[in-house]
């Protein structure tokens, strides 16, 4: 038989748990099942959803597969998700190819040899502060065209940039 229930509260180090079932019995020192894989490093806690398993409908030696539904991202199907999503810091493999990277603090902190970003359309920066260091003198080139746009005050408008020279360290509008 399989059921449905509510972990009431964790035991023995999570590998135990009173559990409420759907129909209101309390069921003590079920045996708590973790899946293996993607799944397997779920924090079930107090209150969480799990899946009932009652071997030959045995009361008495019962299994529970935890799953915190308020942790869980809400995917659609053939989408993935990684992260920690109980502190909101993941990365989804979206449905029509998009990877969309959602955290709350620094989620992205890495130094690497070598990072290639390439888009079909365009690639937009937003931020009360945007540190480019070194890039512009590394990536501009005598070909490339490029604008500042000063959106308020008495010299609003957009303005053209002349590269003068390749790898220049100084970029002046």
């Amino acid at each position: 038989m399989i059921d449905k229930g509510w972990i009431l509260q964790m035991e023995e180090g999570g590998k135990r748990a009173k559990i409420k079932t759907s129909e209101g019995e309390i069921l003590d020192k079920v045996l708590m099942l973790y899946p293996y894989g993607e799944a397997g490093n779920i924090k079930a806690s107090d209150t969480s959803l799990c899946l009932l398993i009652y071997p030959l409908g045995s009361k008495t030696n019962v299994f529970a597969v935890p799953y915190n539904t308020t942790v869980q991202p809400l995917l659609e199907p053939t989408e993935k998700a990684v992260g920690n999503f109980e502190k909101g810091n993941k990365i989804t493999f979206k449905a029509n190819g998009d990877v969309e990277l959602t955290g709350t603090n620094d989620l992205i902190a890495a130094t690497l040899a070598n990072l290639d970003i390439t888009a079909s359309a365009k690639i937009s920066l937003s931020a009360p502060d945007i540190l480019l260091g070194d890039a512009i003198a590394n990536v501009l080139n005598t070909s490339a065209t490029m604008q500042v746009v000063v959106s308020t005050g008495s010299s609003a408008g957009t303005y053209p940039v002349t590269i003068l020279t390749a790898g220049q360290t100084k970029v002046k509008a």
